[in-house]
């Protein structure tokens, strides 16, 4: 990948919007500021044009299991949807099967989701509460990084979980 330099841009932040000039190395941002004159295989003049950090689309159901078949999107044809949109990062969901581990459900899931050209976080969905639930919840916040365990109240006759359940 070459490295680019885009001058006189519009740079939107979180807090902020500034002109300035930015590097991208190998497609990361290496460096921002106001006046840069670095040798790079390519320069675009942004002329004042935005740029954006990558949307987050925080709920999407690729390949999705269901009684009807599988969702329209796969990880591939979603996230191929969500990049033409400037969506850079989508998170989908792990649904886990009666007495499968959580790890288990989360690397097959993760593996599934390597097809998908935006980044990809999972939330992890426990649908039952056995002996070894809360241990494999600590491993997939401890070990892979997870951040989010999304729970059902509806749905109960299939992955819908009830009050004791949410309390433990």
């Amino acid at each position: 990948m070459s490295n680019i330099l885009i001058k006189d841009a519009q740079i939107v932040n979180f807090d902020k919007v500034f002109t300035s000039d930015l590097v991208l190395r190998n497609g990361k941002i290496s460096k921002v500021a106001p006046k840069i004159d670095e040798k790079t295989e390519k320069i675009i003049n942004a002329g004042g044009k935005y740029i954006f950090p990558g949307g987050i689309d925080p709920h999407v159901h690729f390949n999705l299991p269901t009684a009807a078949g599988n969702s329209v999107d796969d990880f591939q044809s979603g996230g191929n949807a969500a990049l033409m949109g400037g969506t850079t990062t989508v998170i989908d969901f792990v649904t886990p099967r009666r007495g499968q581990s959580l790890v288990e459900a989360y690397l097959e899931r993760k593996k599934e989701a390597e097809k998908c050209p935006a980044n990809v976080r999972l939330h992890v969905s426990p649908i039952e509460w056995r002996d070894s639930t809360k241990a494999e919840m600590t491993e997939l916040v401890e070990k892979y990084g997870v951040k989010s365990f999304k729970i059902y109240t509806a749905y109960k006759n299939s992955i819908g979980i009830d009050d004791d359940v949410i309390l433990k």
